[in-house]
């Protein structure tokens, strides 16, 4: 589905560039219809990247269109290395998300919706500068190991006390 918001993106944005980061069952199809729409030279795939914290920071947008999510820890990482994110509205991403100023989030099946709303931030210098701040201070926040740790504190001495 990220292919191909970025394919109708780019018709009116020529420069634009993708970079897929990780590994998984979709690279070998996704990697042949890049091939086959003559996309190579704006298209990436970084494969598995150990050190994540270097390369994060090179996107302008980490964009995950996930049809279900867990945890998203990679929405949490580009959050941390100040990079803008949009992800789509399900379980996990939401968790992360919802009430966030660091990110968007986006329908599931609307890819129409989804290249509206990400072309219309990436085209608000303001807005991508503000939650490009708010990332790293929502993470240190909410999921440092300082504040997971209370919060597990919290629920072992709550349900202890049950």
């Amino acid at each position: 589905m990220l292919l191909d918001v970025f394919v109708q993106m780019k018709n009116n944005m020529p420069n634009l560039k993708l970079v897929y980061i990780g590994q998984g069952d979709l690279e070998k199809s996704c990697k042949e219809k890049v091939s086959k729409l003559g996309l190579e030279s704006s298209v990436s795939f970084l494969g598995f990247c150990q050190n994540i914290e270097k390369v994060l920071p090179m996107l302008d947008l980490h964009v995950l269109l996930s049809k279900r999510e867990g945890f998203g820890i990679a929405t949490a990482e580009a959050m941390a290395c100040g990079v803008p994110v949009v992800a789509t509205n399900v379980p996990g991403s939401q968790d992360i998300l919802r009430n966030s100023h660091a990110g968007l989030l986006v329908p599931p099946d609307d890819i129409d919706e989804i290249v509206a709303m990400i072309s219309e931030l990436i085209r608000n210098d303001e807005v991508m500068c503000l939650m490009t701040k708010a990332g790293p201070i929502e993470v240190e926040k909410r999921f440092s190991k300082k504040h997971i740790a209370k919060e597990l504190d919290s629920f072992y001495i709550e349900a202890l006390a049950s």
